[in-house]
């Protein structure tokens, strides 16, 4: 499973379950690519449903501790949903 823009191999956690999600759906592609990503590139997602996937940067979040009430900062790890390269359509420019 690679990302169709990067060329980067997913590892871990997020290859298993892109595996795993292209199995169940049939995809031959074991290519994947985020919104943002299909959209420059000239791709549609309309319809099209999507993998969610963690990358390795982490991302400060505030919260508020319910105990003192005070905020806090947590680590989130990044989440993105990701699209096979099956499901997508090339979007064809007006003439």
């Amino acid at each position: 499973m690679f990302n169709f823009v990067t060329k980067t191999p997913y590892s871990g956690g997020n290859a298993i379950a892109l595996e795993i999600a292209a199995a169940e759906a049939g995809y031959t592609s074991p290519f994947w690519m985020t919104f943002r990503q299909a959209v420059a590139e000239g791709y549609s997602v309309a319809g099209a449903k999507g993998q969610g996937v963690a990358i390795k940067r982490i991302v400060v979040k505030k919260i508020i501790d319910e105990a003192t009430k005070k905020e806090k900062k947590i680590k989130v790890p990044k989440r993105y949903t990701v699209f096979n390269l099956d499901v997508l359509s090339k979007v064809e420019e007006a003439v």
